[in-house]
């Protein structure tokens, strides 16, 4: 299993926003005063509470997905803000109560058949 940071953006641009069959797309919302620790709460809990069946996603191990995001966060200091982007400074100000997200893709191996 392999987690990356697509982009930090509101959900409208970001750029590819498509499930694979071995992927899942996970936005997180981050505000200013995020901190690493609190997005990788987030993304923890939005993996766990992801909407999908067994059968869509099939070789998706909930094991395999909870190290990727530990092994992500590894060395990076808990407390420390979630790194800024320009799109989360620009649109913290806006009136549409639309939350900037850190957009993450898991992507893992397909089962054998």
């Amino acid at each position: 299993m392999y987690i990356r940071l697509i982009d930090t953006c509101l959900a409208s641009y970001v750029l590819d926003h498509c499930n694979g069959p071995n992927e899942l797309l996970i936005g997180i919302p981050v505000w200013r005063e995020s901190c690493n620790v609190d997005v990788k709460n987030d993304l923890l809990c939005g993996i766990r509470d992801s909407e999908f069946e067994p059968e869509d996603k099939p070789g998706f191990d909930d094991d395999a997905a909870k190290a990727a995001v530990e092994s992500y966060f590894a060395e990076a200091d808990p407390a420390a803000p979630w790194p800024p982007s320009i799109h989360v400074e620009a649109s913290n100000d806006d009136d549409d109560g639309e939350a900037p997200c850190s957009w993450f893709r898991l992507s893992w191996a397909a089962p054998e058949a």
